[in-house]
């Protein structure tokens, strides 16, 4: 009877052994053992690669789903700000289209509009803050000269054309300076996107 209970308590003590066990491949030492032991399961090369490129796969999914959305100006119904400038002899202009994404889009003498190099979101955003504090939609400002410059404003809400000259003709300071900043930044028409 001894012997038949001294059985019972063996297999006992071999099933939970069985579920401690480690692979036998794998040699491990014991402080290796008892750490497999207390979280279950083997840390394995397989799962310490599969854990490193996990991290850069997400993180470069992340950096693609990031990625400015490229947009055609037909089928953009958001708002957009036009920054031309045109008159003298000839009679010549040209237009910038900024939208809040930073793509830019030009046109001269009413020509095709083409895409130019896109300036960085957060240098295009402000602009749009700055069209929108200044009431862009509302302000009625349309003093040329021979040669003049505009801000057009269009959005859901409205379209508005602002236009000043520089000869004699008083400027209204804000307009000008939000030009010549978006100015500052335009890309060369030359630099068109392929």
């Amino acid at each position: 009877m001894l012997k038949q209970l001294q059985g019972k308590n063996r297999g006992k003590k071999a099933i939970l052994a069985q579920k401690q066990r480690v692979p036998k491949q794998l040699p491990l030492n014991k402080p290796q053992l008892e750490y497999v032991q207390k979280i279950g399961f083997l840390y394995t090369k397989k799962m310490r690669y599969f854990l490193l490129v996990l991290p850069a796969a997400i993180a470069l999914w992340a950096l693609q789903s990031c990625k400015t959305q490229r947009l055609t100006l037909k089928d953009y119904n958001g708002p957009k700000l036009f920054f031309g400038s045109g008159g003298g002899f000839a009679g010549t202009f040209k237009e910038y289209i900024l939208l809040p994404n930073g793509q830019v889009f030009f046109s001269e003498n009413g020509g095709s509009v083409r895409e130019l190099k896109a300036v960085k979101k957060r240098q295009a955003k402000p602009f749009f803050k700055s069209a929108d504090r200044l009431n862009l939609l509302n302000i009625v400002y349309n003093k040329p000269g021979n040669m003049y410059y505009y801000i057009r404003y269009r959005t859901k809400d409205g379209d508005n054309k602002l236009s000043w000259g520089r000869e004699k003709t008083l400027i209204h300071p804000e307009l000008d300076s939000l030009f010549r900043s978006f100015m500052d930044i335009a890309p060369n028409p030359s630099a068109a996107v392929k």
